[in-house]
């Protein structure tokens, strides 16, 4: 069930609900109490204040982390024209000082408490939301209490944010997939706010002024509109009077709007009665089908068979579309759903096509199997099947407190919290003739819009495929580039030794019958000639395709039946591999992993497939200016045999062609089968009964051959005496991507490594809060986000700073970094800079490493595989706060060179110049 944002993985998967039987609690008066009980569901409870504000109450203490949020049930659905993108404004404005608190310090406050926050507005809501430790529970409601009743909202401000507002709509706008999808929302709908997108359009944006946003958030922004939501690691009594505290005291102001701002009654649309179609002509290289269908909204009970229609047709190894699209080499992905909204939705079907195939044929395609399931629905073998892997991804998807958050809330926001509960019971009731009535009131061609986007090709340009990320849900920050980061408390694990050398990690603090286990082979394609660095890639991607053992069909039934899930990937240093699997049926899924892992048989067939799919997908990044940028940036960095340099597209192509499968047998052996393991798990089985799970691992993992330990060998670079820079035209792209970075000269075990993580968390590592957002974005309003790294693992990388920019402020914004970082090695970082930075980084590691399971087991993982020792975890906050001003302007002189960083730009910037 897709819910807000496809390309988010948190609301596209969370299915939503317990598995186990469910209890509610009727209302208990509470006498002289400032807030009452209503109700407790599956141990989430409500209480409501005076003022009518809800709050959801899950304690959840396996983790000491907490997620505090704030849910408005207001969005782009309560707009109309004048004002269209105004709630996504007004989320922005709320990070820009209230009567409490300054410009920028909501974000420094919880930077420097090691929280993680953001903020996201859809259509039917706007929330914000902090992880964070549980001993900063009273800052974080305060916060969010402030923000609901004095956001300044100056229009000063807001005039500097109309243009990173501005910014981020120009960067999607890049994207012809989130064009078509808008093109075809707005042909779909004709009433129904549904019509317009979130983040509204440049005309209105620009008008907008604060007197009518003020208007909006005094309407919307108040107690009856609101639900405080809070999971994690607290004390029930305690939250209550905090929050009662901070929010009790919160006047609704309903009527306080001026009259410019009018009443919104939501229309909703007629059924529609002939099929609409469109075609979209844009420059581009890639082309793109997308079909809407008309579907009810979360309340009606249609969506549960609707529910059960996705995950057949879309979801799954074996679903048609899979089968009849991907396997066939017509597409390189399918994606799509039934969306669950307040009103009325679609069900979307979304594909981007292979070079050679034409719009119709997919078309038709698609026709046929909807039609063929309407006369021969899904059996009720294969309707078990798809409930199955339902209920596998709720659980996986309440991995956290924020996932448990985003499932709860978003719930309430549309509908009601209690539909989480009783969702997956709703699920499996559904029959066959539940999902053939649904096949046939929806799937019908005059229910539906189809729309084409059709690429304008320049000379010598061809047809490429495009990834399919479309980003409907309008956060408030980009996360930037996640780093190896550092921090911990002292979680208890259990280490041992496996066979031949390998290591397992076994962490047991874990409430939900589930296992996930990460793993690591030191080497990656570092190993291997770089002319056959491909391999690896393709070897990650078949091993799947069958082994020994388990043919590919064997395999594919196991994870479409139980919900499993088994992943590879490979990058320069390592091999990496993840499963996870409840643990009813973590013995099969090990028996399974083992064998594809060790023993693949690599068909043939399969192998070229994935060649041609990999072909598809590097062609279809030519039109991407972010990737454009970072291949060219690797190139003015790195000599052309580094395994850090990124090959033009058609040498990677070349390289892609000219794979064979007795190399691949060849390369196997070297890069996993010659190799030693670590493997972390996380689960909560007995230890006697894990034991023997780990010791048939351990056995099948044997392959008594002398083991190796490669030497991952990366070669430093020297930087170069005179800096390059580049731009690269690439047409109808209002936004330019650029990158300034130069030659690291650092490892991730260096000892100045943690120096260098604490300079660069200030330069522009730490998002909002660092000095290159409040000068770049903030105080200049040039950019949407920018960020700074410093990248350093077993090689020496790379300095770099990145940024977003609508074509006409890159020169002003190159112009501040530049400027700043001259600022920042000539004059160092202040005793207070430092002071943040260590409460921040050494209070951060639990909610970013640790904040749900399958990050615990990869943090553990990556912990050994640095050969960071058995104490690292409690160690980190001392290496931290040992570090002196001194030393870490040092290192900013030693290591940070404003003079040296080369420029590439990739956008319509270059046309302009």
């Amino acid at each position: 069930m897709k819910l807000i944002n496809i390309s988010l993985i948190a609301f596209s998967l969370i299915a939503i609900t317990m598995l186990s039987p469910f209890t509610a609690q009727a209302e208990i008066p509470m006498q002289n109490s400032p807030y009452k009980f209503i109700t407790k569901l599956n141990g989430i409870k409500e209480y409501r204040l005076k003022n009518g504000l809800k709050v959801l109450l899950k304690e959840n203490h396996s983790i000491p982390l907490i997620t505090f949020s704030v849910w408005y049930k207001v969005g782009s659905r309560n707009e109309h024209k004048g004002i269209y993108g105004i709630a996504h404004f007004l989320e922005h404005m709320m990070f820009k000082g209230t009567k409490k608190y300054k410009k920028g310090e909501i974000s420094s406050i919880i930077q420097s408490h090691g929280g993680i926050f953001n903020a996201f507005t859809s259509t039917d809501c706007t929330t914000y939301y902090e992880t964070i430790s549980p001993k900063y529970l009273h800052t974080v409601i305060e916060i969010e209490a402030d923000r609901m009743k004095s956001s300044a909202i100056a229009e000063s401000e807001l005039n500097l944010e109309r243009s990173v507002v501005l910014s981020e709509l120009e960067g999607g706008l890049n994207n012809p997939i989130t064009v078509l999808d808008q093109k075809l929302r707005f042909h779909a709908y004709d009433q129904s706010p549904y019509k317009h997108p979130t983040i509204g359009y440049e005309e209105d944006i620009k008008n907008t002024n604060s007197e009518i946003m003020k208007g909006f958030y005094r309407k919307y922004y108040n107690p009856q509109n609101s639900v405080v939501l809070l999971v994690g690691d607290f004390n029930e009594n305690n939250a209550l009077t905090l929050i009662n505290k901070f929010f009790g005291s919160i006047k609704n102001e309903k009527d306080a709007f001026p009259t410019t701002l009018s009443e919104v009654n939501i229309p909703r649309d007629k059924p529609q009665l002939k099929e609409k179609r469109f075609t979209l002509n844009k420059a581009g290289t890639f082309k793109v089908i997308e079909i809407g269908y008309h579907i009810p909204d979360i309340k009606d009970k249609d969506i549960y068979p609707l529910n059960i229609i996705e995950e057949y047709l879309i979801k799954g190894k074996n679903s048609p579309l899979n089968k009849k699209l991907i396997e066939t080499g017509l597409a390189t992905e399918v994606i799509g759903g039934a969306e669950a909204n307040t009103d009325p939705g679609l069900f979307y079907i979304l594909a981007s096509l292979t070079p050679k195939t034409t719009h119709k044929k997919v078309e038709s395609i698609i026709n046929e199997i909807i039609n063929a399931l309407i006369k021969d629905p899904p059996s009720e073998e294969e309707i078990t099947a798809a409930t199955n892997r339902i209920k596998a991804d709720y659980l996986f998807n309440l991995d956290g407190t924020y996932a448990q958050v985003l499932n709860i809330g978003y719930f309430e926001a549309i509908n009601d919290w209690k539909q989480s509960i009783t969702w997956l019971d709703e699920i499996s009731k559904v029959s066959r003739d539940d999902v053939s009535n649904a096949l046939k009131k929806y799937f019908s061609r005059n229910n539906r819009t189809v729309g084409y986007f059709i690429p304008k090709l320049r000379k010598g340009e061809k047809y490429e495929p495009q990834p399919i990320n479309i980003t409907r849900t309008q956060h408030y920050k980009n996360t930037g580039i996640t780093q190896l980061k550092n921090n911990d408390l002292g979680f208890y694990f259990i280490k041992s030794k496996l066979e031949e050398g390998s290591k397992l990690i076994h962490y047991k603090n874990i409430d939900q019958p589930v296992t996930y286990i990460t793993g690591i082979i030191k080497g990656g394609y570092s190993l291997i000639p770089k002319e056959k660095e491909w391999y690896c890639e393709i070897i990650a991607r078949t091993l799947e395709k069958g082994s020994k053992n388990y043919t590919k069909e064997d395999i594919e039934n196991f994870l479409d039946k139980t919900g499993a899930h088994i992943d590879f990937a490979c990058d320069e240093e390592m091999f990496k591999f993840s499963l996870a699997s409840h643990n009813d049926n973590l013995k099969q899924t090990i028996d399974i992993f083992s064998d594809i892992l060790m023993n693949p048989t690599f068909p043939a067939n399969e192998i070229n497939k994935e060649k041609q799919k990999l072909t598809a997908e590097i062609l279809e990044t030519k039109d991407n200016t972010a990737e454009i940028a970072r291949r060219k940036l690797s190139q003015t960095i790195y000599p052309k045999d580094h395994p850090y340099y990124l090959n033009d597209f058609n040498e990677d192509i070349k390289l892609i062609k000219n794979i064979d499968i007795k190399s691949i047998y060849n390369i196997h052996e070297k890069i996993i089968k010659n190799n030693t393991l670590i493997i972390s798990a996380v689960n909560n089985m007995p230890k006697t009964e894990f034991n023997s799970v780990i010791k048939s691992l351990s056995e099948k993992l044997t392959t008594k051959k002398q083991k190796v330990k490669p030497a991952v060998n990366i070669p430093d670079t020297l930087m170069r005496d005179t800096p390059k820079s580049e731009s690269y035209f690439v047409k109808d792209k209002a936004q330019s991507d650029v990158f300034l970075a130069h030659a690291g000269y650092i490892k991730r075990q260096d000892p100045d490594f943690y120096k260098v993580l604490v300079a660069n968390y200030v330069l522009g590592g730490s998002s909002l809060a660092s000095r290159l957002s409040k000068r770049v974005r903030d105080n200049a309003g040039l950019v949407y986000t920018v960020y700074s790294y410093y990248s350093a693992s077993q090689g020496k990388g790379e300095f770099g700073i990145y940024f977003g920019s609508n074509n006409n402020n890159v020169d002003a914004a190159i112009k501040l970094i530049k400027d700043e970082m001259h600022k920042f090695v000539k004059e160092g970082i202040t005793e207070e800079e430092l002071k943040s930075a260590k409460a921040s980084l050494t209070d951060s590691f639990v909610s970013r490493n640790l904040s749900n399971y399958k990050n615990i087991a990869s943090t553990l993982s990556t912990i050994y595989y640095f050969n960071l020792g058995d104490n690292y975890i409690n160690n980190y906050p001392q290496i931290i706060n040992s570090l002196k001003v001194s030393d870490i302007n040092a290192a900013i002189k030693k290591y940070f060179f404003p003079d040296k960083l080369n420029i590439v730009i990739a956008g319509e910037y270059s046309q302009k110049k």
